[in-house]
């Protein structure tokens, strides 16, 4: 199941939408049941989760968070995650909800960056994603 909550109301106008592109990632992607939530979150708000989990006292355009592991064995098998997305900065910086959601499913899904190979595996994916839903 797909949650999506707006922590403002000016980005109510995102959840619909959010809804739809998450269900068409997910099945791209061939993820047959996944409990996932976003959060669309204002700059000063994703500049406090940054710093509270990554201590980068800034904004981010996306964060995604895996469940702990030390959550009921039932609890994860469905549960991917949390994705939390600032919509003000990404429109600033020019980028693409759609696109980043699929960043941050991915992330959840196991994908990462940190090494020059996983970020090349990590963008061919979301790449594959992209051109295949049209984003």
């Amino acid at each position: 199941m797909v949650k999506i909550y707006s922590l403002e109301k000016k980005f109510v106008k995102f959840e619909k939408e959010a809804k739809k592109v998450v269900k068409d990632i997910l099945d791209f992607l061939l993820v047959e049941k996944a409990d996932l939530e976003v959060f669309f979150v204002s700059d000063q708000e994703i500049k406090k989760i940054n710093w509270k989990y990554r201590k980068k006292e800034k904004p981010t355009n996306i964060l995604s968070f895996s469940p702990p592991h030390d959550f009921p064995e039932h609890y994860l098998k469905e549960n991917i995650g949390e994705v939390y997305l600032a919509p003000d900065f990404i429109l600033k910086e020019g980028g693409s909800i759609k696109k980043l959601l699929a960043h941050g499913i991915l992330h959840l899904l196991g994908f990462d960056h940190k090494k020059k190979e996983e970020a090349k595996k990590m963008e061919k994916k979301e790449e594959e994603i992209v051109v295949a839903l049209g984003f």
